[in-house]
């Protein structure tokens, strides 16, 4: 990621810190960012938006979408 940026993976770190952020952290935002749009714009099943952004797990991603956003995938589908 650092190198996408043209930043070093320290430099990169401690500005994340001074936001009060993490890498991992914004990995997991832009992974739910995006099953939100694939689940707002398609049909596709839920477990299948889970694994096109990066969870192995249904239950996992179902959960972490849950923390996120308050409700969980399939809710958005009713």
């Amino acid at each position: 990621m650092a190198q996408a940026l043209s930043t070093t993976a320290s430099t990169l770190n401690r500005r994340l810190a001074q936001e009060d952020n993490t890498i991992t952290a914004c990995v997991r935002e832009t992974r739910l960012e995006a099953a939100m749009v694939l689940l707002q714009s398609s049909d596709r099943p839920v477990a299948a938006i889970a694994l096109d952004v990066g969870y192995e797990s249904h239950s996992k991603f179902t959960a972490a979408f849950r923390r996120r956003f308050g409700v969980v995938p399939s809710a958005l589908r009713d």
